[in-house]
């Protein structure tokens, strides 16, 4: 379920972007739907922790994603998930990534141990091996928060920002296209949005040539209020549900419900 809020992103984007869209505290929520049947299937949780946190000896933003499906999908196919990442809160990028998933009955964990100065990974099934990381990497949660903070305002129809993953102890290169300014209406209101099209990785939740939409609020926070993506039976939308401890006011909110 928080696989789809990955940005899969394509070619590298060296410079690292000041932080002025999120900080500690925020805390956003939101419901998932499953389009087949009209049917709300779970919810998704993404949260920076209340106060920063030392690895090595920088301070780190703490972000956790969780994401369940509600007590009726349960029965069908349940799903548990909790992701975590410690980011540079200057750098922007992450030291520690963990993944506790468990889909359908099918259960796995991972912990990454990564450096951005010295540009390594170490995860859990390599040991003690250091894998060597291109200049800017990111996990997928750390991935998301660092899209937020780059400036859209320049961007262009149809360009794309790119970026390297780091998963399942590999490197993957996705780029997320920018396809323009829309006004979307949502429980919340009306909401001044930028649509984005991220790339997506075919497997067991995306099918062959799935594609997915991604919009962000067209304020200072860029928050994800709205995700629609195909999988492999069906389609699934996240819609924004709550909101707390923004860092910006909410402006691209034109109008309450």
């Amino acid at each position: 379920m928080i696989a789809l809020f990955y940005l899969w992103i394509i070619v590298p984007v060296v410079a690292q972007p000041e932080n002025k869209a999120f900080g500690t505290g925020e805390k956003l929520t939101y419901k998932v739907y499953y389009n087949l049947f009209k049917l709300q299937a779970g919810s998704a949780t993404f949260e920076v922790r209340e106060a920063l946190k030392k690895v090595n000896g920088r301070d780190c933003y703490n972000i956790v994603g969780t994401g369940k499906t509600t007590d009726a999908c349960d029965m069908f196919f349940m799903v548990r998930d909790h992701y975590e990442s410690y980011i540079d809160a200057e750098l922007l990028m992450p030291w520690r990534f963990v993944r506790v998933v468990n889909e359908g009955g099918f259960k796995f964990d991972d912990y990454v141990r990564f450096d951005p100065i010295q540009k390594t990974a170490v995860s859990k099934k390599q040991k003690d091996v250091k894998q060597p990381m291109p200049d800017n990497f990111h996990d997928v949660l750390s991935a998301l928060y660092y899209f937020r903070t780059l400036d859209w305002e320049k961007a262009q129809e149809g360009q794309v920002f790119e970026v390297d993953i780091f998963l399942d102890d590999q490197l993957y290169k996705g780029g997320v296209k920018y396809l323009g300014k829309e006004t979307i209406k949502t429980d919340l209101g009306k909401v001044k949005c930028l649509k984005l099209q991220p790339n997506v990785i075919s497997g067991n939740v995306f099918k062959e040539n799935a594609k997915m939409f991604l919009w962000v609020t067209d304020d200072e926070n860029r928050i994800p209020v709205r995700i629609e993506s195909d999988i492999v039976v069906g389609s699934v939308k996240a819609d924004l549900l709550t909101y707390e401890n923004l860092r910006n006011e909410f402006t691209a909110l034109t109008g309450k419900k």
